[in-house]
């Protein structure tokens, strides 16, 4: 095996035999994990395939990045031979081989490493809603009127699915709005670029079997008002497609693919840079998440997020977890020491298990005492499977203990990391089943005036029943809840956090007429039951601003559709038979459709923004949070926290430095 990796490993693992006062891990849990992932795949091949075929492999690559000390640059890296990719300053993204992570930890100029992050993806009412219209069609400002459409302002995304060259990109004369198109398909490579229109127009999508980019950058900047068919009724209707988006005449960027952190970060980088390059100012789009993390804006993703926060306006989605029990905050005193709760598995999600991250965090670098075991439910007795309490790696499974464990692993890393100085358990939930009656348990103990927050993002949910949500509560034993659901993206300082609210509740295919069932808390003018909230570690709370976010009409990718259409033949979202308006692009038909969540949500409020940068290309981010707090609307619904500011108002937003509006 690979002499370096089996160093590092050896290293890694000798931390589960070290007492709780060990330092920080420069290495990141999630990064750690995925070593130990790593070195029982490598070890399962030398015992197929034989150590010396194993070790002519080469070593397989991996992103990450790189947090560096006060005062030292980039360079230092390039020295070592490592492939610098995104340059943020004191944070940069690299490329390295699995036996060069040793190295780079080793460097005394390195202060973190993050490896592994992946993030997941997450209209004519909704113009109406949020005065998109108003803004669009003139605003009196003094003695003048002024239209808002985005022009001169670069919008851009991060996202996959992307059709860049859908009709609703267009401009009338059959030019392209996209200016810039960059996809990322793996570590090893910086991404392919597309800087020509005629590149880009031969370009047709990196992923057909989805198309969240291409609704999400409709609503963002779709200009497509001309001649087509939809349903705005029972009946189809021949006339302008009213499912246009927000910044209809901005320039776009697009950045799609593999959405690893560092792909992320480097995507949304070329965006911003490609803007300070034509002297624009830029609102970039981010509709995806995750749950785990610290939610405090230290890790090393969010800080880099944070760096290019000073450089254009960049929108997050809150997440679509409002409804699900994945959170539990806990406060530890002298007569309450110690949380327990069931990972209850949903088996409606297909997985054959549990299958997810299990992301618990202390409030300081004290190590928590975390315990997962193994419920019997007929004797009601607990099974330790294993115990952290300091630095250690370790694979649960069922050598672990056969009785309980069915099939599949979870990886556990544990440490106090770097960029925070707190104390973090990071699981994989690798489809981990447990034998017939039994349940998992996580147990986490503390000092009295420690705080633990435990995050699941995956196919379960925190349970105070062995039987799940609706079952007995067992004594001692606590449930989950929504209040900590925001996306951890959504926790920098140089981000606004979007939240969603229903602006309309049915729409119409050629099928009929289609909507939320009665009941489910889709209700006009109300916060999207699934609209994501919670507390920043610091005590902010977020989201800071809701926009539409369902039952929204927007392009369709056609290779999508026309995947659907070939694979299912009966997806409510992907055929033909769903798609709310069509329109010819030259040979071909592009379509629209219906999609919900935060994901719908924030391209319209990064589309409002472009139309502020549009009055005043100075604003930062600071500025944009100053518009939203004082413009948005506020009624009857959104006296709650999941609201923040209240519901964006386009037309009414509006800086110190720009001249009375018509209010």
């Amino acid at each position: 095996m690979n002499k370096l990796y089996a160093i590092l490993t050896a290293s890694l693992l000798a931390g589960a035999m070290t007492a709780p006062s060990v330092g920080q891990n420069k290495l990141n849990m999630q990064g750690s994990a995925l070593l130990e992932e790593y070195q029982a795949q490598r070890a399962q091949r030398i015992r197929t395939i034989g150590l010396k075929a194993v070790e002519a492999e080469p070593s397989p690559l991996q992103g990450a990045i790189v947090v560096l000390n006060s005062g030292e640059t980039s360079e230092s890296l390039r020295q070592k031979g490592f492939e610098v990719q995104s340059d943020l300053g004191s944070i940069v993204t690299v490329s390295l081989p699995m036996d060069s992570v040793q190295t780079l930890l080793d460097m005394p100029q390195v202060k973190s490493v993050s490896m592994g992050g992946k993030k997941r993806l997450l209209m004519n009412n909704a113009r109406n809603a949020s005065k998109v219209t108003e803004a669009h069609s003139g605003i009196s400002l003094g003695n003048t009127t002024a239209k808002y459409d985005g022009s001169g302002v670069i919008v851009g995304l991060m996202d996959g699915g992307m059709e860049p060259n859908h009709v609703n990109f267009l401009n009338e004369d059959g030019t392209s709005r996209v200016k810039r198109l960059w996809v990322y398909d793996s570590y090893s490579t910086t991404p392919q670029s597309y800087t020509t229109e005629s590149a880009i127009k031969n370009f047709t999508t990196e992923d057909r079997t989805e198309t969240h980019g291409t609704h999400v950058a409709g609503i963002m900047a779709g200009s497509y008002n001309r001649t087509g068919k939809y349903y705005s009724s029972s009946n189809a209707t021949t006339g302008n497609i009213p499912y246009y988006g927000v910044a209809t005449g901005a320039d776009i960027a697009i950045s799609c693919g593999d959405l690893t952190d560092e792909a992320i970060i480097d995507g949304v980088e070329r965006i911003i840079e490609y803007a300070e390059q034509q002297g624009q100012p830029a609102a970039v789009n981010l509709s995806l998440g995750s749950n785990y993390g610290p939610h405090d804006g230290s890790d090393a993703f969010s800080q880099a997020l944070d760096a290019l926060g000073e450089r254009a306006i960049i929108c997050v989605a809150a997440g679509n977890e409002g409804e699900d029990n994945i959170t539990i905050e806990k406060n530890f005193n002298s007569d309450n020491d110690e949380l327990k709760t069931f990972v209850y598995f949903n088996n409606a999600y297909g997985y054959n298990g549990i299958y997810g991250i299990l992301d618990i965090w202390g409030s300081d670098d004290i190590p928590l005492t975390v315990t997962i075991s193994a419920y019997k439910t007929s004797t009601k007795t607990l099974t330790t499977l294993a115990t952290f309490s300091g630095r250690k790696n370790t694979t649960i499974s069922r050598s672990t203990n056969s009785t309980a464990i069915s099939s599949g692993t979870m990886t556990v890393s544990a440490g106090v990391d770097a960029n925070n100085d707190r104390y973090n358990v990071y699981a994989e939930c690798n489809t981990l089943k447990l034998a017939s009656g039994y349940r998992l348990v996580i147990s986490v103990k503390g000092q009295p005036g420690q705080k633990a927050n435990l995050y699941f993002e995956g196919n379960s949910t925190f349970c105070a029943s062995p039987s799940g949500p609706n079952g007995a509560a067992v004594s001692g034993y606590t449930n989950g809840s929504p209040d900590q659901s925001i996306n951890s993206m959504a926790c920098g300082d140089n981000i606004l956090s979007v939240g969603a609210y229903v602006s309309s509740t049915s729409w119409y295919t050629p099928e009929g007429k289609m909507g939320y069932n009665p009941g489910s808390g889709f209700n006009n003018g109300a916060i999207a039951p699934y609209s994501s909230y919670g507390t920043r570690f610091q005590g902010d709370k977020l989201p800071h601003v809701c926009a539409p976010g369902s039952a929204i009409i927007s392009s369709y990718s056609r290779y999508y559709v026309s995947y659907c259409n070939s694979n299912y033949g009966y997806d409510d979202y992907g055929t033909t038979s769903a798609m709310t308006a069509t329109a010819t692009n030259g040979t071909a038909t592009d379509y629209w459709g219906e999609m919900d969540g935060t994901s719908m949500a924030t391209p319209f409020m990064t589309g409002v923004a472009a139309l502020w940068l549009q009055a005043d290309p100075s604003l930062t981010i600071s500025d944009i949070k100053k518009v939203v707090n004082q413009s948005s609307t506020t009624d009857s619904y959104t006296n709650s926290t999941r609201w923040g500011a209240g519901k964006v108002n386009a037309a009414e937003g509006r800086a110190p430095s720009w001249p009375t509006s018509h209010q």
